[in-house]
């Protein structure tokens, strides 16, 4: 029993350790890179991601937002 209570404790400690090392790694500005292999700082490109319903119980609002937000970026 008391095993069990301190393999518990120490699982515990274990995760929340990892938890915060992976959450200052990612907070680092060291090494910032981007899905496409370049770094986020690169480029005089400027993304911009959109969410919109294009399933489900409104996909007519969500074309009309996409289709909206498309015609934005070409004007």
């Amino acid at each position: 029993m008391i095993k069990k209570t301190f393999f518990k404790r120490i699982l515990g400690v274990v995760t929340v350790l990892a938890m915060t090392a992976t959450m200052f790694m990612g907070c680092s500005e060291t090494a910032k890179v981007s899905s496409n292999g370049g770094s986020a700082a690169s480029g005089d490109t400027i993304k911009i991601g959109g969410v919109f319903p294009l399933t489900g119980d409104v996909p007519a609002l969500g074309a009309a937002m996409e289709n909206g937000s498309k015609l934005a970026i070409k004007k």
